[in-house]
C-alpha cells in the first residue's frame, strides 16, 4: 500500500463497521435524540430490525442451511432423509418471491418434520440447542421481506407526521433517503478486504503456528461484531517501503466514553499496535480529551536509544494535524491492549446498549 491506500483502507473499515451508516440513519439518530420516548424507540427499532433482516436475508438463508445440515448429521437417518429431500427445494440466494417460498417450505414442511423428531425422541441435548438456533434464524428471515420493511417504514412515517409533528420538508427528505437506501443497494468492493478474506480462508497446508495466527486474526475480526463493542477495530497487514507491517487500531466510538464532572465530553481512548519487519512491535495508548493529546509509547529494543527523537517526531505529527500536546512519554512495559478492550466490552454486558 501507498500512504493514500493506507488511509483509504482505514476509512473503509471505519465506514463499514456498522450496517447503519448512510444518510437516512443520521436523520433517525436526530429524531431519536430530539424526541426520546418509548414509542419513538419502538417505531425506529421495528423499522431497523426489518431493514437489517432484509439486507442480510441471503446470509441468514446460508445460516439456516448450515444449521439444518448440522442437525441432520446428528439425528437418525429415518428422520433426516425426508428433511434432506425437502431442503433440495430451498433457494440459497432468494429474491423477494424466493424468500416467501423458502419460508413456506421451512414453516409448513421442514419444521413440522423436526417437531415430530423432537416429540418422538424427547431430545433435550445439543440437537435441541441447534434447533433453537435454527428457529432464531427463521424468525429473522420471517421479517426480512420487502413488504415488512415498507410497512414498518410507513408506520414510522405516520408516527413522525402525526405524533412528532415533523415538518413536511423533513418527512420528504426521510422518504427520499429511504427510497435511495432500498432501491440503490451497492455491493461494495475493497481490494484489501477481499485479499484478507482470501488469505484467511485458504489455509490448507499451513503449519500449526500459521494456523494459530490465522485463527487469532479471525477471532479478533469476529470480536468487532459483539453486541456491545465500544471500539472501532481496524487491522492492516501490508507492505510499505519494502517492509511488512501489521497494524492494529482500536478507536473508542463516539457516545461510549464517560462524561466529566463539568458535563463536557470525557477522554476517548485509542490503542495502536505496529509490528514492523526488522524493527519489532511499537505500541501507543492515546487519550484524546477535546483537542488535547496524551500519549504513552512502548518501542522495541531495536530503537530503545532513540526514545526522545521518536517522542518529538510523534508530537510534531499531532501538532501538524491540529492537536495540542498534553503529555508524550515512553514506557518500557508493553500494553495489554486486548485486556483493556475486553474490559470495556464486559462493562456493557450488564446493560442493553442498542445505538440507533
Amino acid at each position: 500500500m501507498s500512504e493514500a491506500d493506507i488511509l483509504q483502507n482505514i476509512l473503509f473499515q471505519k465506514d463499514q463497521s456498522t450496517s447503519f451508516g448512510s444518510d437516512i440513519f443520521n436523520i433517525l439518530r436526530e429524531i431519536a435524540q430530539e424526541n426520546y420516548s418509548a414509542d419513538t424507540t419502538n417505531y425506529i427499532g421495528s423499522f431497523l430490525k426489518a431493514l437489517d433482516s432484509n439486507n442480510n436475508a441471503t446470509q441468514t438463508m446460508k445460516g439456516i442451511i448450515t444449521q439444518l445440515n448440522n442437525i441432520l448429521d446428528r439425528i437418525p437417518r429415518s428422520y433426516a432423509e425426508g428433511i434432506r429431500n425437502a431442503m433440495g427445494d430451498l433457494i440459497m440466494e432468494p429474491d423477494n418471491q424466493g424468500l416467501k417460498d423458502n419460508l413456506q417450505l421451512l414453516k409448513e414442511t421442514i419444521l413440522p418434520m423436526l417437531g415430530r423428531y423432537v416429540s418422538t425422541t424427547n431430545d433435550l441435548g445439543a440437537t435441541r440447542d441447534r434447533i433453537q438456533l435454527l428457529m432464531q434464524d427463521i424468525s429473522r428471515l420471517n421479517i426480512g421481506g420487502q413488504e415488512e420493511v415498507n410497512e414498518r417504514f410507513a408506520e414510522l412515517m405516520d408516527y413522525a407526521k402525526y405524533s412528532l409533528n415533523l415538518p413536511a420538508d423533513k418527512l420528504n427528505e426521510l422518504q427520499n433517503l429511504f427510497n435511495k437506501a432500498v432501491n440503490s443497494k451497492v455491493n461494495l468492493q475493497n481490494d484489501f478486504i477481499d485479499s484478507l478474506a482470501k488469505a484467511l480462508t485458504q489455509t490448507k497446508g499451513l503449519s500449526t503456528t500459521s494456523q494459530t495466527m490465522v485463527n487469532d486474526t479471525v477471532n479478533a475480526l469476529l470480536l468487532n461484531r459483539s453486541v456491545y463493542m465500544p471500539f472501532n477495530h481496524i487491522v492492516l497487514p501490508f507492505m510499505f517501503d519494502g517492509n511488512f507491517m501489521f497494524t492494529e487500531m482500536w478507536v473508542e466510538k463516539d457516545g461510549h466514553n464517560a462524561t466529566s464532572v463539568d458535563g463536557e465530553e470525557g477522554t476517548k481512548r485509542v490503542y495502536l499496535n505496529f509490528d514492523v519487519q526488522g524493527l519489532g512491535k511499537f505500541q501507543a495508548a492515546i487519550g484524546l480529551t477535546d483537542n488535547s493529546i496524551d500519549c504513552l509509547l512502548n518501542c522495541p529494543d531495536s530503537v530503545s536509544g532513540k526514545s526522545e527523537t521518536i517522542e518529538n517526531d510523534i508530537a510534531k505529527i499531532f501538532t501538524e494535524n491540529g492537536f495540542s500536546i498534553g503529555n508524550i512519554k515512553s514506557s518500557s512495559d508493553s500494553f495489554q491492549t486486548e485486556l483493556e478492550v475486553l474490559h470495556k466490552i464486559y462493562e456493557g454486558r450488564s446493560s442493553i446498549n442498542v445505538t440507533v
